[in-house]
């Protein structure tokens, strides 16, 4: 399917830009924390979890520019 449209055309059919998507942001909160959980029960893991990706998704609030339209 690819050599018949391009890559980019593919990746839209088949959702595969979500996947990159969602394994870049792994990738980037592994990388940012050990990537290990510390805690020893579900439910602290899963507050160990949710501190960090409350963090990253403030990291990355903070890091985007700001957008505007203007005027033609």
């Amino acid at each position: 399917r690819i050599r018949k449209v391009d890559r980019s055309a593919w990746k839209e059919e088949v959702n595969y830009h979500r996947r990159s998507l969602s394994e870049t942001g792994m990738y980037r909160l592994k990388t940012v924390f050990t990537g290990e959980v510390c805690a020893r029960k579900i439910a602290a893991q899963t507050t160990e979890l949710m501190i960090e990706c409350k963090a990253l998704n403030r990291m990355t609030q903070l890091g985007m520019p700001d957008c505007y339209r203007v005027a033609a």
